[in-house]
């Protein structure tokens, strides 16, 4: 969602992500992962079920205003993924804002009170589903988490002690991503190796050696590793003694054993390819740390009169924090515990582990996972400083020109169905007027045949099936190479999808001047292809030239903005990145040159490796 929420084209980068086959998987994955005692949160597939259920909202009738334009599609999938954590932990506020920090780059304030409003409906939606049920679950009418830390949990000379809790828990989450990252990139080295034994090593072999290794892990150190959800380690956050389980050696060996053993396991597990999340593992791990710095300080300095349950709840946070990069985590915490009185410690232990995790090059568990997947994601990226447009521009554009045939329209609209086509005065000076919208086109030659008596205007706009005496049409060709793939938004090509398949289709032989002209780009082919069976009459109206603005049916409309071809790429990145656009032209004194696409910057960026 990270990478979906800055402008790509899902089904080109990420296919199938969207379908309903991904959300029963998601959903049977979530259940067998959690089951089976991995040590894996569930706020990640949280969020990918939420927006799998809105992707197919927005393709319904109902919410047809907002899947016109893509800014309403993502700001209601941000929405999904506020709604993901919110119902999850019933924490409308914490949700609202752990979506912002996580999954958006650049958050539109016009997205935030649809991000509440819907957060706030999960949460209501989760506690009446509960109470109908007659559910025994805490959500039901109290905090999630119980805890007890009496009237005066900490006194204020213990702050720099909650300080440097949060600054050792930064440490320690550093190690562990180190240890993430390295574990991630071995099973994907090992996924991608052509080697038999290497792919049934890591796709059957491993999740069994991890499975047997947090069952074990998890059961013989004694009773008290046994749960690994944070419903069942309240004792940890209380002032009264642990129970008795934890003295089967001693409270420090039972809270060294628990933290070590979840900071070790995390990485194995999230790295599977499996539905997860980190917020849980976190939690537990962080709070067992902050139990065990709060019992040693109150062995060690008794006179301070040090809370050990208090210190574990800024632990959590402070571990989760660290983890996510992420300050909502203290909201969170503070939400599903309703202890408000250790908002001051939460927050001073949260900043100091975040302060001290990103001192180092590690980053969040979600950028290492993105990083180390490959995943098209624009903001991390780095360029050569000396790059710029013009290295990555798309020479093969597609373009109409004010006085053009319609055999030439038809030719646009065929290679950019449903997307605005650019216009140019001539083809001398190619000075860029605007855009034209390929419904406008299509309204303009339908007009045109009709006016001149020609038929079959549906079939060579490509809107019905074309059948020609070989049985092979231009038509039929778009419709192999464009078909409407499972995971797309809305189900339209993106101008990036588009130009991906006519700049990657076969190519025509060499060209001793040009070189290599994409077989789909070629003019002088495709004509060919489109004329087939046309009428001697026919062929003739469809080569006539006409003023595309004639008649006031096509409206030229100005763009916003171009770029030249010496803009750095730095610059193209930023504003992608802000515009969340897959596309933008390159002009040089007016005169259009090219196109810039999302998978040209993509490519050209040294953190993405290219599928």
């Amino acid at each position: 969602m990270k990478s979906i929420l800055t402008g790509i084209d899902a089904r080109m980068y990420l296919p199938g992500y969207f379908n309903l086959a991904t959300l029963l998987v998601k959903i049977v994955g979530l259940i067998c992962s959690v089951g089976a005692g991995l040590v894996v949160g569930t706020e990640g597939a949280f969020v990918h079920i939420m927006s799998i259920i809105t992707h197919h909202l927005l393709r319904s009738p109902l919410y047809c205003g907002f899947s016109a334009h893509l800014n309403g599609r993502l700001q209601l999938l941000a929405a999904a993924c506020a709604v993901g954590v919110s119902s999850l932990f019933s924490s409308p506020i914490g949700g609202v804002l752990f979506s912002m920090e996580v999954t958006a780059t650049y958050y539109l304030m016009s997205n935030y009170i649809k991000a509440f409003i819907s957060a706030v409906s999960g949460a209501v939606m989760l506690r009446l589903t509960l109470v109908l049920a007659r559910s025994t679950s805490k959500q039901t009418t109290t905090a999630i988490l119980s805890t007890s830390f009496g009237d005066n949990p900490f006194s204020i000379w213990e702050i720099p002690l909650y300080l440097l809790l949060g600054a050792t828990l930064g440490l320690l989450c550093t190690v562990m991503m180190k240890l993430l990252r390295v574990i991630a990139e071995t099973r994907r080295d090992l996924r991608k190796s052509s080697r038999p034994w290497k792919k049934v090593l890591v796709e059957w072999i491993d999740p069994l050696v991890v499975a047997i290794l947090c069952g074990t892990l998890t059961f013989v150190p004694g009773e008290f590793a046994n749960s690994t959800s944070i419903y069942a380690l309240s004792a940890l956050f209380t002032d009264a003694d642990l129970p008795d389980a934890w003295y089967s050696v001693s409270k420090f060996y039972s809270l060294s054993v628990l933290s070590a053993v979840f900071m070790l396991l995390l990485p194995l597990c999230i790295t599977l390819k499996i539905p997860t999340g980190v917020w849980v593992p976190t939690f537990i791990g962080g709070a067992a740390f902050g139990r065990l710095f709060g019992e040693t300080l109150a062995t060690l300095f008794p006179r301070i009169g040090a809370t050990p349950g208090a210190y574990a709840l800024a632990g959590a946070a402070a571990f989760g924090g660290a983890a996510t990069r992420a300050v909502s985590v203290a909201v969170i915490t503070l939400e599903i515990t309703g202890e408000m009185t250790m908002i001051l410690p939460i927050f001073c232990a949260v900043l100091a582990a975040m302060a001290t995790s990103n001192l180092s090059k590690e980053t969040s568990v979600y950028d290492t996972l993105l990083v180390v997947g490959s995943m098209p994601y624009l903001p991390i990226l780095d360029f050569e400083p000396k790059l710029s447009a013009g290295d990555i521009v798309e020479l093969g554009l597609v373009y109409i020109t004010k006085k053009t045939t319609i055999a030439r329209l038809l030719l646009a609209v065929h290679r950019l169905p449903n997307q605005d086509i650019p216009i140019v005065q001539n083809e001398t000076s190619m000075i860029l007027l605007g855009v034209v919208s390929s419904a406008h086109l299509k309204k303009f030659v339908r007009a045109y045949y009709t006016a001149n008596g020609l038929g079959d205007v549906e079939q060579d706009l490509g809107e019905a099936p074309k059948t020609s005496s070989s049985g092979f049409s231009w038509a039929t060709m778009v419709d192999v190479f464009t078909s409407n793939r499972g995971g797309g938004l809305n189900g339209v090509a993106s101008v990036d999808e588009t130009y991906n398949v006519l700049s990657t289709a076969a190519r025509t032989p060499l060209d001793a001047v040009n070189g290599p002209v994409p077989f789909l780009m070629d003019d002088e082919k495709m004509l060919a292809l489109l004329s087939d069976g046309w009428s001697a009459f026919k062929r003739a109206k469809l080569n006539d030239k006409v003023k595309v603005t004639e008649g006031g049916v096509c409206i030229i409309c100005p763009l916003a903005m171009t770029i030249s071809s010496t803009t750095s790429l730095d610059d193209v990145h930023v504003i992608f990145t802000m515009l969340r656009c897959d596309h933008c032209f390159v002009c040089n004194r007016g005169a259009l040159e090219g196109v810039v696409t999302m998978k040209g910057l993509l490519q050209s960026g040294t953190n993405y490796t290219s599928s």
